[in-house]
């Protein structure tokens, strides 16, 4: 098997054993990882009301509920990483589903703490904690795609 690394900013070296994590939504950037004056744990994606997102990888839902900030949010064990996908306008999966890398698990959406139609997706090494003290970068996890 192939081990490839990721160099992020952080100069922190992530091995990533599946080189194979699928683009979650058809979308553009609209905010990077560390923006917002170094407070944003993840990377958000612009794209209308009720566009599709997809898994990145294969895992297991680990929690799928509406809070007052994320607003809906999907939580997925992605092997050694956790993936948040926030602000959905509708929820697919549930705690203890299984779900495949490009399975629909959501619709983009504009709930909780949000300022406009996007999808937050925070990728955390480990479980993901209330002060997100493992949150990493998203963008090198897709760097291999063409978007």
């Amino acid at each position: 098997m192939l081990i490839f690394s990721l160099f992020l900013s952080s100069h922190i070296v992530i091995p990533i054993e599946n080189p194979q994590w699928t683009w979650p939504v058809n979308g553009r950037v609209s905010d990077t990882f560390g923006t917002r004056h170094g407070k944003h744990y993840g990377i958000d994606i612009a794209a209308s009301i009720g566009t599709s997102v997809v898994a990145i990888n294969d895992g297991i839902v680990t929690k799928s509920y509406r809070s007052s900030s994320y607003g809906h949010v999907v939580f997925i064990q992605h092997g050694e990483y956790e993936a948040v996908y926030a602000h959905l306008d509708k929820r697919y999966v549930f705690q203890g589903d299984s779900v495949n890398s490009g399975e629909i698990i959501g619709l983009v959406g504009n709930t909780g703490n949000s300022r406009g139609a996007h999808l937050h997706l925070e990728i955390h090494k480990g479980a993901w904690t209330l002060r997100k003290k493992n949150a990493i970068n998203p963008l090198p996890f897709f760097m291999h795609k063409k978007r």
